[in-house]
């Protein structure tokens, strides 16, 4: 892929999932008042969101710095440090904010680190 394209890609990534996350927010009121499954995936679609463009957010700031980082490493460091900063987020709810340990947040957020670790490495690597 020439970097232009590359770029574009980590720039799309990016942007998909904060919209996802603003639009789940936005008709979250309107959901509640629908069925169970589809409560459930507006719960876990603001987790899943951020997890899928947080990679790719912290590749495009290491893409447009002056610093030409190895953006590789960034790249994958950001998964497996979202990762630990979501698991860390979930215990301090569960301790401090008497919510408990939403297993279906996790699970979504590694679903969505799974697929961009797979979409980076097919897409933007090779």
């Amino acid at each position: 892929m020439k970097l232009d394209n590359k770029i574009g890609f980590i720039k799309f990534m990016a942007f998909l999932g904060y919209f996802l996350w603003i639009i789940t927010y936005l008709i979250r009121p309107i959901a509640l008042i629908l069925s169970n499954s589809i409560n459930l995936i507006i719960g876990i679609l603001p987790n899943f969101g951020v997890a899928l463009s947080f990679p790719y957010l912290i590749a495009f700031i290491c893409e447009q710095s002056k610093y030409r980082l190895h953006i590789d490493k960034i790249f994958y460091f950001s998964i497996v440090f979202g990762f630990i900063l979501l698991v860390i987020i979930e215990i301090l709810h569960q301790m401090f904010m008497n919510s408990p340990f939403d297993l279906n947040d996790l699970i979504a957020s590694v679903f969505a680190f799974i697929i961009a670790g797979m979409t980076y490495w097919f897409l933007i690597k090779n």
